[in-house]
């Protein structure tokens, strides 16, 4: 199964014990953080530290670099990013449909050329054409 993030989040951070072998870092308010984490939160698998940063304003830009949202990461983006993946679904699904569509009979059905110019228009590419 295709692992992918279905939200973010960011966290402030404290380390404890630096320069120990039993140093930790523990999530802290902003006024108290040392540097800020930026989580992907995985479906059923709990969250990936994505990377470490200095400052939230640079937690932030990596965010907005990784998704194309130059909005406040602290919302719920978990909606934005199920419909990305339902939409690359359905896009591959579709792309399926209409290559077992090829060997229809009726090629010039209006549903089908319909459906090629939807797959085009989705895909970015040129209309698909019956072979």
């Amino acid at each position: 199964m295709e692992a992918y993030f279905d939200n973010y989040e960011i966290s402030g951070c404290k380390r404890y014990g630096a320069g120990t072998p039993d140093s930790y870092d523990e999530q802290a308010s902003d006024d108290e953080a040392e540097f800020w984490s930026l989580y992907g939160h995985i479906p059923g698998s709990g969250v990936e530290c994505i990377g470490d940063f200095h400052t939230r304003a640079h937690a932030e830009e990596i965010f907005t670099r990784i998704t194309g949202l130059q909005s406040d990461v602290r919302k719920d983006f978990s909606g934005v990013f199920k419909a990305q993946k339902a939409a690359s679904d359905l896009l591959e699904a579709l792309e399926e449909l209409h290559n077992a569509c090829r060997f229809w009979d009726d090629q010039d059905d209006p549903a089908l050329v319909k459906a090629r110019a939807a797959i085009a228009k989705a895909s970015g590419g040129a209309p698909c054409q019956p072979i």
